[in-house]
C-alpha cells in the first residue's frame, strides 16, 4: 500500500483506471513494506462500486461480511457498506477496525463517494507509536490481564476477554490493538495530541484510502453536508494466531 503522504495517482501510474493500475503494479503493491500502515489512491476516477470491488479483490481477495457489529452500517453492494452511520456533528475518535472481535480484517478500504460542505477530515495514527508512548507498566498490565468486552443484546448480556496487545503478522511488531478506551464508559471527548496524528487530510471525490488495520488507527472529524464514504474489509485474521505475544 502506498504512503498516504505520497499518494499514487493516475498520472504517475500511467494507467487508465485504478483496476488497470493494480493489474500493472500488483507485485509491487503486494510486496511494498507497510512503513506507514496506509495508502491513498487519488485521481483514478473511482466513482462506481464495481471498480472498487475489483480493486479489493485484486489486492486482498474477496471483501468480508461485516459480522459481530458494534456500529451501524448499511449494505450497499455485496460486502461493501456505508461507513459508520453516525451523526455528522459528532466526532468518531481513534480506533482500529474491529479490534473488539476475536477475528478482524487486516485491510480496510474506504472509497470516498461524496465530499462534505466543510470539515470531515480523516486522521490516522501509527498504532506502533501509540504502543511505545504508553507507560511500560500500564502496557504490561494490559498485556497480562487483557480487557473485557461486554455487549447487551436485547434481554441478555455477553462478555468476553480480548488481548490488548497483539503482534502484526507480517512485521512481527507489537501493537496496541484494542477497543478498551473507545468503548469505556469513562472515555471523555477525545483530546488526541499532535504526536498521535501521523497524517490528517481532506478527501477528494474518487479517493480510495487503504488502511492496515493493525498498524493504523483512524478517526473522523465532525462535518457539515453529505460526506458519504463506503467501507469494505478484507484479509481475515484470528486472535488465536497471536498466541505467545
Amino acid at each position: 500500500m502506498p504512503d498516504t503522504r505520497t499518494a499514487r495517482t493516475m498520472e504517475e501510474g500511467g494507467a487508465s483506471s485504478l483496476s488497470a493500475y493494480v493489474a500493472q503494479h500488483l507485485g509491487q503493491l503486494r510486496d511494498d513494506p507497510l512503513a506507514d500502515g496506509s495508502g491513498l489512491f487519488r485521481d483514478f476516477g473511482v466513482h462506481e462500486l464495481g471498480a472498487f470491488d475489483d480493486t479489493i479483490r485484486a489486492l486482498s481477495g474477496a471483501p468480508l461480511a461485516y459480522a459481530e457489529r458494534s456500529s451501524p452500517r448499511s449494505p450497499i453492494k455485496r460486502h461493501i457498506y456505508t461507513s459508520t452511520d453516525y451523526p455528522a456533528n459528532e466526532e468518531i475518535f481513534f480506533h482500529n477496525e474491529n479490534s473488539c472481535r476475536f477475528s478482524w480484517p487486516l485491510a480496510l478500504y474506504l472509497p470516498y463517494v461524496e465530499p462534505p460542505h466543510s470539515l470531515g477530515a480523516t486522521a490516522l495514527a501509527d498504532i506502533r507509536t501509540v504502543y511505545e508512548l504508553i507507560e511500560p507498566a500500564v502496557r504490561e498490565e494490559f498485556a497480562d490481564r487483557s480487557w473485557q468486552v461486554m455487549r447487551n443484546l436485547r434481554d441478555r448480556r455477553t462478555t468476553d476477554t480480548r488481548s490488548a496487545v497483539h503482534i502484526r503478522p507480517s512485521t512481527r511488531e507489537h501493537v496496541w490493538f484494542n477497543h478498551a478506551a473507545f468503548f469505556h464508559v469513562m472515555s471523555p471527548e477525545p483530546e488526541v495530541g499532535s504526536t498521535l496524528r501521523e497524517y490528517q487530510f481532506d478527501y477528494q471525490r474518487g479517493d480510495v484510502l487503504v488502511i492496515d488495520s493493525m498498524l493504523t488507527a483512524h478517526s473522523r472529524e465532525p462535518s457539515t453536508g453529505p460526506r458519504r464514504i463506503a467501507a469494505a474489509m478484507a484479509e481475515a485474521y484470528a486472535a488465536d494466531h497471536n498466541r505467545g505475544d
